[in-house]
């Protein structure tokens, strides 16, 4: 009987080893092409923007939001519940940070791009080449207008054509206007266009189009505070009346037509959120 149990506990322990064994091996694997998966996505990014660390890095950074997030959920709030959500919103961070930068720098670079045209145009009437009214744009403007130019004149002088490089800097920058200039230029040097006037009739554009954008953002700014005003009224009334009857409110929680109502709530939040944002959302 003895010898029967020894065996049991035996084959038990070898059988928990090996799939432990198996789950270690399974989430390495998992974790390193999550890593992979993060690098490819981060990298562009970060190479696209002039910052000067590894996606390794930002990994790390996220690794330590999300533990120092769950830790001071869990010991402030006493709530494994409020350790998790602070964790996410830890790990979250770097890449909300790395996106919110990355919107502000291309619109600082549409921005400086109507002064560029400006440059441009006046450089090449006082006699100057392209190539050398780029040079000019690269070093007296401020970045990022002046990186790019000057990463997109870097390509050329190393054998990248100049039409191969202003495409490729149309693909870091995601803008309109800087894909309307390039598609310009190319044209212009296809057919032998006057660039000079082409600089102007954009830069002239843009202006105008940048006037209206400003008018719709400020004719529908009221539209967005209220949406936004609605859209927290139920939370906020969720919770005031949480402070005053929390028994009356558990209910939801607890009871499976309260979760039924809360998902209406949800879904209803989404709905009307998506309409609003449909209504207020204009593209020129």
């Amino acid at each position: 009987m003895d010898i029967h149990i020894l065996i049991i506990s035996i084959f038990t322990f070898v059988s928990v080893v090996l799939l432990a064994v198996v789950l270690l091996n399974s989430l390495r694997e998992t974790a390193e092409a999550y890593r992979k998966k993060y690098v490819a996505e981060t990298g562009q990014q970060l190479e696209e923007m002039f910052l000067f660390f590894t996606p390794d890095q930002l990994l790390v950074l996220s690794i330590l939001f999300a533990l120092l997030g769950g830790f001071l959920g869990y010991v402030y709030r006493g709530s494994w519940i409020t350790g998790l959500v602070l964790a996410a919103v830890g790990w979250y961070l770097p890449k909300v940070y790395l996106t919110v930068a990355r919107r502000k720098r291309i619109e600082k670079f549409e921005q400086q791009l109507m002064d560029a045209l400006s440059t441009l145009s006046n450089s090449m009437r006082a006699g100057f080449s392209l190539i050398q009214a780029l040079e000019m744009c690269a070093k007296e403007m401020n970045p990022p207008l002046s990186q790019e130019f000057g990463l997109m004149l870097r390509e050329h002088r190393l054998g990248v054509t100049l039409d191969m490089a202003l495409q490729n800097l149309g693909h870091r920058i995601p803008s309109k206007n800087l894909d309307l200039v390039v598609t310009s230029i190319l044209i212009a040097r296809s057919t032998g266009g006057n660039l000079t006037e082409v600089f102007t009739s954009i830069a002239d554009t843009m202006r105008t189009i940048m006037t209206i954008e400003g008018k719709i953002r400020s004719l529908t700014a009221q539209g967005k505070l209220q949406g936004m005003v609605i859209g927290c009224l139920p939370v906020v009334m969720a919770w005031v009346m949480y402070q005053l009857d929390p028994s009356m409110m558990n209910i939801l929680f607890t009871d499976p037509i309260g979760w039924g109502i809360l998902g209406l709530i949800v879904f209803l939040e989404v709905i009307g959120a998506y309409f609003i944002w449909r209504i207020v959302s204009i593209d020129i």
